[in-house]
Parts: structure tokens; C-alpha cells; sequence
């Protein structure tokens, strides 16, 4: 990093600390470890796709939402992470590389499920219609936008894709205002990160508020303030590292053991309290973040990190992307297009569950051992030539 680079305004408050943007600016230029590769998140991964898996099964009105919005924060908070490494090792961030990456890493994957489901639209299985729409919106990553133009909504079976078009939105906005706007005009750059903390806070009280007024109404759904508030974690995160470096620990240092089993106590009230949802929602998406930035620096209960570091469980959450994509097919197939429709169980849920979990997770296994990773080293031996 050049001198020029290291000098950065750090604004003081009137009681001589730093104010929010100086303390921005300092932590953007921290001499920090990179974070390299965390086992904790593929056990965290591994453990929380099985409630979204089976909100689905059951047909369930709430349940998922804090879940995939710590999925949200812990995607957020490493492509960030990754990026402002990438800058800090080459001096610049490739923005056409990191689009590549991503693109090796979904589409392999989401192709050849797409290409499942539509193979059995054309043999009469699925619904040829509905599946064919779906298809397209969730290949093109523009899902929340085709539902007009599916007849019948109870036939869709591919809902949970808004969540990865959200995502791919996001990114197409945020990469390159990190690799740009974020970083580039340094001057400017802590006022803008300080903003888009502060205007994800303001988006979710805004919320909040508007599920406590409305209710949860699918307009509601897309929330991207969960992966602007992750992607800063980054911030905590390089500052918490500097300040250890220092010698000076922070004061909210210890206190990160209490993220992950605060988060899990909201997730259960949420799913047992619904007129207090509209507030432990944003809550309990608050806490995903801290808890994102806890797991990255090892500060974690004994029994969260023992199960989070059991092999199985994060062998389970290296493929939870094919788990999460594909785990509607067995479970169709299994109830029965006709129950599906009507949103009952053709045989007893304490069948239906177990059996359409085990397939999913062999299938989202296999899709990962021999489709993704195959991708990926094809992907990285072409890079090398």
C-alpha cells in the first residue's frame, strides 16, 4: 500500500474520539489478517439449512425468513471481506474476475437442476407452464418479476430462488461500488460506508414498522438492508483485528460470545411469538451480523463451536447451495403433485420430512462433488494457462 494511501482523514469528535467516519477511514487502511477459509461457516451453513428445508416441507407461513437473513450476512460480510482483500494484495479489485467467480460457482449447479425440472415438465411430471417460467426467471436471476405470468401460483415450486436474485442484484451494484465509489475516492469513501450503514439501520426499522402495519405481505420479501449491514460487518471485523494487534482489545470483544445464542433465542421466539415478529425480525437480523463477525474471530460458546466443527455437519454446509436449490424436487415428487398443489401431506409429515431431507442432502452432495468442484478446478486451471 502506498503512502499516499495510508494517509487518511480521521475526524475527532469533541471528546477526542474518533467519529464514525474517521473511525471508517482508519479501519478501511487496517493492517489486518486475511480471513482465509472458515470452517465455523460451513458448520453454521449445515445447520441452518434444515429449518429452511423444512419450513417448506410444512408449508409453514414464517419460520425461514431470520434464517435466510443470516445466510444474507454471512454472504455479504465474505464477498466484502474478499473483495477489500483482493484490493489490498493486488491494489485494485477485477470486477470482471469476480463476476467470473460467481458465475463458476451458481451456474454449473443451478443449470442442471433447472434442466431436471424441465426435462420433467416434458414428460408430464411438472406442471410444463409454471416450470418453464420459473425456469427462465431463476436462470436469468429475474424471479421476482415473472409471476404474473404463471396461472396458477400454487403450482410454483421454485419461490425460494427470490432469495438468490436478490443476492445477484445486490452484488451487481455493490461489487462495483467497493471496487470504485467505496474505495477509489478515498476522501469520500468512509462517508459513504458510514451511510450505507446507516441507511440499512433506517430500511429496517422502515420494516419493521411497515410488517407491523401491513403484516408480512410478499411485498416485504425483498430485503437487502440484511446483506448492506453483513457486507460492513466487514468493517468490525478489521477493526476488532487491528485493535488486538494494537494491544488494545475492544470493549465489545467478549460480549461477541453472547451473538450466536442470542440470535438462536430470537430465531425460537419469532417462530413462537407472532405478533411480536414485526420487531424481533429486525432484531434478530442485527444479531446475524454480530454473530457473522463472532464466528469469523472465534468467539463462540464451547457447545456452538463442537457442533459447528463436526465434520459431517460441515460437509453439509459446503453443499448447502445445491441443497437449497434443489430441495423442492424430491419433495414434489415424494408428496405428489396434486398435495403439493393443495399444500397438504399425501402421506404422514413424519415420512414425508425425514425421507425428502435425506435425498435432498444426498442429492445436494453429489451435485457439489461432482458438478461444483469439478467447475471450480476447470474454472482455476484455465486461469493458470
Amino acid at each position: 500500500m502506498s503512502e499516499s494511501e495510508m494517509t487518511v482523514p480521521v475526524a475527532l469528535a469533541a471528546n477526542g474520539r474518533r467519529s464514525p467516519v474517521g473511525w471508517a477511514a482508519a479501519t478501511l487502511h487496517a493492517d489486518v489478517p486475511r480471513l482465509g477459509h472458515v470452517p465455523h461457516f460451513d458448520g453454521l451453513r449445515g445447520i441452518l439449512v434444515f429449518p429452511v428445508l423444512w419450513v417448506h416441507y410444512t408449508f409453514s407461513d414464517f419460520g425461514g425468513q431470520l434464517v435466510v437473513d443470516m445466510f444474507f450476512a454471512m454472504s455479504g460480510y465474505l464477498i466484502t471481506t474478499l473483495l477489500l482483500e483482493e484490493r489490498e494484495r493486488s491494489g485494485r479489485i477485477s470486477i470482471r474476475a469476480f463476476y467470473e467467480r460467481r458465475a463458476v460457482r451458481l451456474i454449473p449447479e443451478l443449470v442442471v437442476c433447472l434442466g431436471v425440472q424441465v426435462a420433467l415438465a416434458l414428460v408430464g411430471v411438472f406442471p410444463y407452464r409454471t416450470t418453464l417460467v420459473e425456469a427462465f426467471g431463476a436462470f436469468f436471476y429475474v424471479y421476482p418479476l415473472v409471476g404474473d405470468f404463471i396461472r396458477n401460483a400454487d403450482q410454483m415450486r421454485m419461490t425460494h430462488y427470490w432469495s438468490l436474485t436478490l443476492e445477484e442484484w445486490y452484488y451487481a451494484l455493490w461489487a462495483p461500488m467497493v471496487a470504485g465509489l467505496m474505495v477509489k475516492t478515498k476522501p469520500r469513501a468512509p462517508f459513504l460506508w458510514i451511510a450505507a450503514i446507516g441507511g440499512s439501520l433506517a430500511m429496517l426499522v422502515l420494516h419493521g414498522l411497515a410488517w407491523r402495519s401491513l403484516g408480512p405481505v410478499p411485498q416485504l420479501g425483498l430485503r437487502p438492508e440484511t446483506l448492506v449491514l453483513g457486507s460492513c460487518a466487514a468493517l468490525l471485523r478489521r477493526d476488532l483485528l487491528a485493535a488486538r494487534g494494537r494491544g488494545e482489545p475492544r470493549r465489545w470483544d467478549q460480549p461477541l460470545y453472547a451473538a450466536t445464542p442470542a440470535f438462536l433465542a430470537i430465531l425460537a421466539a419469532a417462530w413462537l411469538i407472532e405478533p411480536a415478529r414485526w420487531f424481533l425480525w429486525p432484531v434478530g437480523m442485527v444479531l446475524a451480523c454480530i454473530s457473522v463477525v463472532s464466528l469469523s474471530c472465534g468467539r463462540e460458546i464451547r457447545p456452538i463451536e463442537w457442533l459447528y466443527t463436526r465434520r459431517l455437519v460441515g460437509k453439509v454446509g459446503s453443499a448447502c447451495y445445491a441443497i437449497y436449490i434443489w430441495h423442492m424436487v424430491p419433495f414434489v415428487l415424494i408428496n405428489g403433485e396434486s398435495a403439493y398443489e393443495a399444500k397438504r401431506h399425501a402421506h404422514p409429515w413424519w415420512i414425508t420430512l425425514p425421507v425428502s431431507t435425506l435425498i435432498t442432502v444426498a442429492i445436494g452432495l453429489a451435485s457439489t462433488e461432482f458438478i461444483a468442484i469439478p467447475a471450480r478446478k476447470l474454472y482455476v486451471a484455465r486461469k493458470h494457462r
